[in-house]
């Protein structure tokens, strides 16, 4: 949809992610991004406010309770969540992140290209550094509107 058409009323409601791609700036390597297997859901609330959490689809379980440290670290390498504000800027969506799974993203904003076509809503990143590997990355999210 182009960006004249994109208004915040088509995205207020529930996606589920269907896909999850990046690409490495440097070498331009592309593929899955943290792992082929995910799944999560986006939520747009009216008045402004959104929550996303992804997960691994096959993240370990402790075995048992409290888990050890090196469960906790896979626990948190296999997510993303936070919540916060939404507005859109034109064509893009901007996330006011108020709550992260990665403290350091809180009170962040964070910019998603937004393309919207029929139930599927792509999210492109702008190049940023991925907390987890250090690496600069383009990272492209596929959602389909729930229900």
């Amino acid at each position: 949809m182009t960006p004249a058409g994109l208004h915040e009323a088509l995205l207020i409601g529930s996606w589920n992610l269907r896909s999850w791609d990046r690409q490495i700036v440097a070498t331009g390597q592309a593929g899955p991004a943290r792992g082929p297997a995910r799944r999560g859901s986006l939520v747009y609330l009216p008045g402004g406010r959104m929550i996303t959490l992804i997960i691994q689809r096959d993240r370990p379980l402790p075995a048992a309770m409290p888990p050890t440290t090196e469960e906790k670290a896979a626990l948190y390498d296999g997510m993303l969540a936070y919540s916060g504000r939404w507005r859109l800027d034109g064509d893009v969506v901007v996330h006011r992140i108020e709550t992260a799974w990665n403290g350091v993203w809180s009170g962040s904003e964070q910019r998603r290209h937004a393309v919207l076509e029929g139930s599927m809503l792509t999210l492109r990143t702008p190049a940023f550094i991925e907390p987890l590997t250090g690496q600069e990355a383009v990272h492209t999210l596929v959602f389909q509107r729930d229900g």
